[in-house]
């Protein structure tokens, strides 16, 4: 038996070495390694959620013989004040993150270096030659920060990554890229990566700082990088697939890699592939099959989504209203209303205020929310996610500009309202051509 697992080969998590695409035919990377090559660089790295920042990062480090081959991956949500970012940094090298001085201090005085939790003074006693000796411990701490990260980036050369870097708390942007501009000052390697719509208010809070990024911007994965991925993989496997089967796959994925690493993995799995072939295998996926594999998904995503869920739908406030009526016979509340709009064909992870409110009346029979309350229902969802705790502020955000937008920035949540059956909603396959043979 071939001992290449289909979880190697399709992974929703982690960097998938077995399945990973160049897009725009390695441009980026290329253009990544460039800015990596050089002495010292600060690199902004935007795009959608789910769009292969952390993946691209990565690859370039491991790939790339002319880039320092390992990266320190820093979550922007860990990161609370400038120390942490050092600290996570020393925690990720496996170095200490404090230096303690002890002291002792009687008949004789030692000097020692350890870790220790906090200045304090300890009274003891010790024996020698059957006389007691009294002595006084006292231990001074001291955080390690930037000049010790220098210190090993001279040793040996790293890239930082602040992966999420719109999650940092805002009152401590100005903190954080002042550390970025010192540490490029010395000599550093960083990327900060970012969603695109949010800005990179980050390296923007230090004019001296922003002036001397190099940025890249990634755009949404299409259809076709998708079924690459989907190809690439049944190669490795040696499985023949259907090309709408794929394509099928590809689209609901809502150009995300990391759906299509799991739609492709269930696929597999529910043919009984669990290793790669020996000889080549052709498997036919059709209709049901598609729909099959769309739900297991959208179940597989109820532990993730099902407090977020609770949220936008109104059910965590116990919101009763008039019920309105759908196209499909069902019905449901304003937020059911607002939801389905969002879930239904054509799905988005970005929709203006005008066209949410149109593709809201396009799902009602009868009546329709009216304007204002769609807005005023938008802002109330909008503000139960940023305030609690448990959630990713970034799940489902209303922003207001000139044209005021709905965000999906997690295509898995866009997909969880197509698929679970949480709406009672069930959108159909876009392929018209994926029939049962």
């Amino acid at each position: 038996m071939n001992d290449l697992r289909v979880g190697k080969v399709f992974r929703e998590t982690g960097y998938p070495e077995h399945t990973y695409i160049r897009r725009r035919e390695g441009h980026k990377e290329e253009e990544l390694a460039d800015y990596l090559f050089k002495e010292t660089a600060a690199v902004s790295i935007s795009g959608p959620s789910k769009t292969g920042k952390s993946a691209l990062v990565k690859y370039v480090v491991e790939e790339v013989e002319r880039v320092p081959s390992n990266h320190v991956p820093v979550r922007g949500n860990k990161v609370e004040s400038k120390d942490d970012l050092w600290k996570i940094v020393l925690n990720k090298l496996d170095e200490p993150t404090k230096y303690t001085k002890e002291t002792k201090e009687g008949e004789r005085k030692t000097t020692s270096k350890k870790l220790a939790a906090s200045i304090k003074a300890i009274t003891g006693q010790y024996k020698k030659d059957d006389t007691e000796v009294e002595f006084e411990t006292i231990i001074e701490e001291k955080n390690l920060g930037i000049d010790t990260v220098l210190e090993l980036f001279q040793e040996e050369r790293f890239v930082i990554f602040i992966d999420d870097a719109h999650k940092i708390p805002d009152d401590i942007h100005k903190d954080i890229a002042e550390e970025i501009k010192e540490a490029i000052d010395r000599d550093a390697l960083i990327c900060v990566g970012y969603i695109d719509y949010r800005g990179d208010a980050l390296t923007s809070a230090d004019s001296d700082l922003n002036s001397r990024v190099d940025t890249i911007s990634l755009r949404q994965w299409s259809e076709d990088d998708l079924v690459q991925i989907a190809n690439k993989g049944f190669d490795k496997l040696n499985i023949e697939v259907n090309d709408d089967f794929v394509e099928t796959l590809a689209f609901e994925a809502l150009e995300s890699p990391q759906l299509m690493q799991k739609f492709c993995y269930h696929f597999c799995v529910s043919n009984d592939i669990y290793y790669k072939q020996e000889d080549e295998v052709d498997i036919y996926g059709s209709e049901q099959d598609a729909i099959k594999i769309l739900k297991n998904a959208a179940s597989s995503l109820n532990e993730n989504y099902s407090t977020e869920f609770g949220l936008i739908s109104g059910r965590t406030h116990g919101r009763s209203e008039d019920k309105f009526e759908f196209v499909d016979g069902t019905k449901g509340t304003r937020y059911d209303a607002i939801l389905r709009g969002i879930a239904a064909n054509e799905p988005s992870t970005s929709y203006s205020l005008n066209e949410l409110k149109k593709k809201i009346r396009i799902g009602c029979a009868g009546k329709p929310p009216q304007s204002g309350n769609v807005t005023k229902h938008l802002k109330r969802m909008n503000k139960w996610v940023k305030q609690d705790e448990d959630v990713d502020d970034y799940i489902f955000d209303f922003v207001s500009n000139k044209e005021e937008q709905v965000q999906i920035p997690e295509p898995a949540l866009l997909f969880y309202l197509r698929w679970s059956g949480v709406l009672n909603f069930e959108p159909g396959l876009r392929v018209d051509s994926l029939r049962n043979p």
